[in-house]
């Protein structure tokens, strides 16, 4: 066990530079009940906050400064201890951006979640919220999907589609976008919200339910598809499949109309029903009808949903056969990047504790310890976090690596010689200077060169005597009574050598141990 704990496993900062703030008894009364809450409450409750909370961060993207844990706690605990609270508060953070962000937009992380879970709630606070008849003046411009933009313009799909055919929208044109990823700008959706605002279009948006058809439930609907329920309700939260939703036995419950289905059964076909039709795999299906320009209008690498979607015109003529003819045909793996992530970003130059450490090949502390002892510069406009140079690791790294050091440890193999003797000869005499990184010591190759040539004619007064077979202090004797010349090196220290050749001549004269 370490004897001292001061690097935070979460943020790797130094404990020791935090500041100690006070908490307030509404933040400990917050804290309390979340503890509480993930002890006691059931897991459907779990997972609602999950959601809850994830939504809330999203939602906070459009601020400057990410809010604080406790802002997001404290809202958290509003929205399922005091409800009408928690609305009062997310109107306020919302009036405070409506100058830039158009508030449906900004409500956009809650309006694409499932109804039954915020439908309620996001319905409450549009209600408080003034409606907006002017464009944001300070608007911050961001790209939208279709799918966001469908629930920011409470229309279905096949609408946004025919706005964008007839071309009152566009999609946004990029050379960073890419190809096979489609976004609407938020200027021209917030154009369309203030339009709808200012020339409100009378009750015909919300048509009655049809009577010509039969009602079937999500089941019914995914059976007669042949694809999972999931799907289903995927189809009508984006739009693509009109729902009723009506309350059943004191529950709510979706309705898709059978003369609804077939509309959709005409224009539309999911990937695994295509799959199941065509009997063939659904794996990669969609990456070998692309490879024969075949492309789904909606889908994971289109809009960022989860399931593709194709017109039934272009697949309509496909066999068997005709997938079986492809073999080779390039894929798309894993989750797509979002468009943020596809943007060029500058180089870094800092690197985190850890990063850092795995560089080095030691520990997150030791790293640390590098930084302290100033090996290793980090940034210093993060006190709380140690990220390091990148410059100053890779000034390190090369220097571990550079030809020209040689390790203290060869070189005391090479010179036959202790550690202390070292220093006491060479290093503090100034022949040789010490490279000391704290963790790793080097000394020039060329320095201890120097001196394994100065030693094929000298000897330190140890290894003369040694080499005379007596005690270490035996030709220091041998000096003091006129028998041979020391000569004098070194600065600031001296250090006092003998002439190889001289010992060698007082062993023959038998001035050496007796054999």
């Amino acid at each position: 066990m370490r004897s001292e704990i001061y690097i935070c496993s979460k943020c790797l900062g130094d404990i020791r530079n935090c500041e100690i703030e006070a908490v307030s008894d509404e933040q400990i009364k917050h804290i309390r009940w979340f503890l509480e809450f993930i002890e006691t409450e059931e897991q459907e409750k779990f997972n609602l906050l999950k959601i809850f909370w994830s939504t809330l961060k999203k939602f906070s993207a459009h601020d400057p400064v990410p809010p604080s844990i406790e802002l997001l706690l404290e809202i958290t605990y509003l929205f399922f201890m005091d409800c009408d609270s928690s609305i009062e508060r997310m109107v306020d953070w919302i009036s405070q951006r409506s100058h830039q962000v158009h508030p449906r937009i900004q409500l956009v992380p809650f309006l694409i979640v499932d109804t039954r879970y915020f439908g309620q709630y996001t319905k409450k606070i549009l209600e408080q919220l003034p409606v907006s008849t002017e464009l944001a003046p300070e608007h911050l411009f961001h790209l939208l999907t279709i799918k966001e933009s469908c629930q920011i313009l409470d229309i279905c799909y096949s609408t946004i589609q025919r706005w964008i055919e007839n071309n009152k929208l566009q999609y946004v044109v990029s050379k960073d976008i890419p190809k096979n990823r489609k976004f609407l700008s938020s200027r021209d959706i917030e154009y369309f919200l203030v339009q709808k605002a200012l020339h409100p279009s009378p009750k015909k948006l919300k048509h009655p339910p049809r009577k010509d058809g039969q009602r079937l439930t999500i089941t019914n609907v995914a059976a007669k598809l042949n694809v999972h329920y999931e799907n289903i309700r995927y189809l009508i939260r984006t739009r693509y499949l009109k729902a009723e939703k009506l309350l059943v036995r004191f529950r709510c419950a979706y309705f898709i109309n059978s003369k609804d289905l077939e509309e959709f059964n005409e224009k539309y076909i999911l990937v695994g029903s295509l799959a199941k039709k065509l009997k063939v795999i659904p794996q990669n299906l969609t990456e070998k009808l692309a490879s024969i320009d075949i492309h789904p209008i909606s889908g994971p690498h289109i809009d960022g949903e989860f399931n593709n979607i194709f017109l039934q015109e272009s697949v309509r003529h496909l066999t068997k056969k005709d997938i079986e003819k492809i073999i080779n045909y390039p894929t798309l793996t894993g989750r797509y990047p979002s468009f943020e992530e596809q943007l060029p970003k500058p180089p870094p130059t800092y690197l985190s504790l850890n990063e850092a450490a795995k560089k080095l090949h030691i520990s997150p502390n030791k790293t640390a310890r590098l930084v302290e002892k100033g090996v290793l510069e980090k940034d210093t406009s993060h006190n709380l976090s140690i990220s390091i140079s990148i410059q100053s690791l890779n000034m390190l790294i090369a220097n571990l690596h550079n030809p020209k050091f040689i390790s203290v440890k060869q070189a005391l193999i090479q010179l036959n010689c202790s550690a202390n003797w070292f220093h006491e000869y060479w290093v503090e005499t100034g022949f040789i200077h010490i490279h000391d990184f704290l963790y790793w010591h080097f000394v020039e190759r060329n320095e201890l060169n120097k001196v394994l040539r100065l030693k094929k004619s000298y000897l330190t007064g140890t290894e003369a005597s040694t080499l005379l077979g007596m005690h270490k202090s035996h030709v220091t004797n041998l000096e003091s009574q006129g028998l041979i010349e020391p000569v004098y090196f070194g600065t600031p220290k001296i250090i006092k050598l003998f002439k190889r050749e001289d010992v060698i001549k007082l062993k023959e004269l038998g001035y050496g141990a007796i054999k």
